[in-house]
């Protein structure tokens, strides 16, 4: 019996890692892959550990969310790299007519490390923020955001959607990939801020202007832990 109660939290976490690393098979594969400028965001891949992970070929088709991608009606946001300190990134309603209700998550100029957490509801969204030092920066609500069809947004040089039709000129401003090794159940939200363009002769369009990385929140009892936080608690 006492064996059993020590393991018991060991079996909690596999079942977590089983629910949460199949989520990565939720999004096909873009057909066709985008052909971007995309040594800058290779290089940056590389540094943080997800070398193995392919930005010419490993693209999903994530154009529209819905909560149980991210394995749970929460989940966490992380502001992983942003040279365009003048953009702002958030989600919105994919239903909605053009230009969507904006539903901010990051602010312009939020610093590289500050992270959210995001909350579905039955009323809305609530999205709580965090600077990089871990720092409370407040709560807002959303109502009416639905939780089975959302996308993501940035503003950059003018307001992009991750539906890749809803841009001026039908291109790709958000390219979406897996995590891999430590990262297994997370995502990388890769925001290009100009308007694509191919063939660039200048690299503009690198997808390395904000990059966010999508973290599951674990599933009660393990309450207020991201996803991300449990798996470095066992590395």
């Amino acid at each position: 019996m006492r064996l059993q109660r020590l393991l018991r939290p060991l079996v909690l976490c596999f079942v977590i890692v089983v629910v949460l690393a199949g989520t990565a098979l939720a999004f096909d594969l873009r057909s066709p892959q985008v052909p971007f400028c995309s040594g800058p965001l290779q290089t940056f891949l590389n540094s943080i550990g997800q070398g193995s992970v392919h930005v010419t070929t490993d693209q999903v088709d994530a154009q529209i969310w819905k909560s149980s991608y991210s394995g749970n009606a929460e989940f966490t946001l992380v502001l992983k790299q942003t040279p365009a300190v003048s953009s702002s990134i958030g989600v919105y309603n994919v239903d909605d007519p053009y230009p969507p209700t904006l539903c901010q998550v990051f602010p312009a100029g939020a610093p590289v490390g500050s992270y959210a957490a995001l909350h579905f509801a039955v009323a809305g969204l609530t999205v709580s923020w965090f600077n990089n030092l871990s720092v409370y920066q407040g709560s807002t609500f959303y109502p009416g955001i639905n939780s089975q069809k959302f996308g993501f947004y940035i503003v950059g040089q003018m307001l992009f959607l991750s539906q890749d039709s809803r841009n001026i000129g039908a291109g790709p401003q958000i390219l979406t990939f897996q995590g891999s090794g430590a990262n297994i159940g997370d995502w990388w939200l890769c925001c290009e801020d100009r308007f694509y363009t191919n063939p660039d002769p200048y690299c503009y369009s690198d997808f390395n202007d904000m990059v966010l990385e999508l973290q599951s929140v674990v599933p009660v009892p393990v309450v207020g832990q991201s996803w991300g936080q449990l798996k470095s608690l066992y590395r």
